[in-house]
């Protein structure tokens, strides 16, 4: 959809929070406004607010999580304005607490608005956007619905569902090659969801980029900044840098200091054969090894302190001749 005014927009959820913000834009945009949420008082009071600014709006209670009153929603829009051409299925709820306390009512509770109700939305609204023609579908996920955190079971699961259907959806409308279109919303934990969003509407995100492990495309999450991602810090890899650290390291090794495994494999070869405490064992696998004469004694008892079987293990030499390792 490239054309907006006088375009028939529903939104569930629409009371308070992002679909609020969402209704209050797409009035602004000059859209036709269809809010439908739970909650009948504060519906009223948005719809009033919306309608005031001029725009044709209609307010219709709705709980999503029952089929019959989705159907219902899509009945009273055609009715009113006899088409719809974006269709919003925002409204969700939360719960908080371990896993294991959380009740069975409690799942069907949360799971019935924040899953249900995407899907019941998707039934309903789909066949009427390809029978017109045109139209897109906006999915309420969150951030939860790819990254899962402690104390929220079942809020995750229905976003990662909700996640689910909606590229799925994406997937089918596309091969079949079908003029609709699908997008899913993933806000963070810093979306702002009271009822007095800027102007701008609702703010995907409110500060810098998560850092996480999830391999998309910072633009494929929505972001308001295009920043790049912080690299992760590494060791020193500038010349100037490393040969300051091989000096560092040598310094220690001469002066008989204690340094790290990690410093004894980067200092140099000259180095590592003067280092009191830590040495390579040449007679398996090559690790490093703390205390020479802990090695000796490894070596010559046959134990499995570097990785090697007694059965496979060199025979021991003499005490004193060639302890098996490379130090000098």
């Amino acid at each position: 959809m490239k054309e907006f005014r006088e375009k028939v927009a529903v939104v569930t959820g629409a009371a308070s929070g992002i679909g609020r913000a969402l209704a209050q834009r797409f009035a602004r945009a000059e859209m036709k406004v269809v809010l439908a949420d739970v909650e009948s008082g504060a519906l009223e009071q948005a719809a009033d607010e919306i309608a005031a600014s001029g725009t044709q709006t209609l307010a219709v209670r709705t709980d999503v999580s029952k089929a019959a009153e989705v159907e219902r929603l899509a009945q009273a829009v055609i009715d009113k304005f006899g088409a719809v051409h974006v269709v919003c299925n925002n409204a969700g709820v939360g719960t908080s607490g371990p896993t294991w306390m959380q009740t069975v009512d409690d799942w069907k509770w949360l799971l019935g608005v924040n899953l249900w109700g995407v899907i019941h939305g998707v039934r309903v609204f789909t066949p009427l956007l390809l029978a017109q023609g045109e139209g897109h579908i906006v999915n309420t996920a969150s951030l939860a619905g790819m990254l899962c955190g402690a104390g929220a079971a079942p809020y995750n699961v229905s976003k990662f569902g909700v996640v689910a259907l909606s590229e799925t959806l994406h997937h089918e409308l596309t091969l079949l090659g079908m003029p609709v279109r699908v997008s899913v919303l993933c806000p963070g934990s810093s979306t702002r969801t009271s009822p007095t969003l800027p102007a701008t509407g609702p703010r995907l995100w409110a500060g810098p980029r998560p850092r996480c492990r999830v391999r998309k495309r910072w633009s494929s999450w929505g972001a308001a900044s295009s920043r790049p991602a912080r690299r992760r810090a590494r060791w020193p890899t500038s010349s100037s840098t490393r040969f300051a650290t091989s000096a560092s390291i040598s310094s220690r090794i001469r002066s008989g200091r204690n340094i790290s495994a990690r410093a004894w494999r980067t200092s140099s070869k000259n180095a590592r054969r003067r280092c009191p405490r830590w040495t390579t064992c040449s007679s398996s696998c090559g690790k490093v090894v703390e205390n020479q004469a802990r090695a000796r004694t490894c070596i010559n008892r046959q134990e499995l302190y570097c990785g090697v079987t007694p059965a496979l293990a060199p025979a021991p030499p003499p005490l004193g001749q060639g302890m098996g390792c490379s130090w000098g």
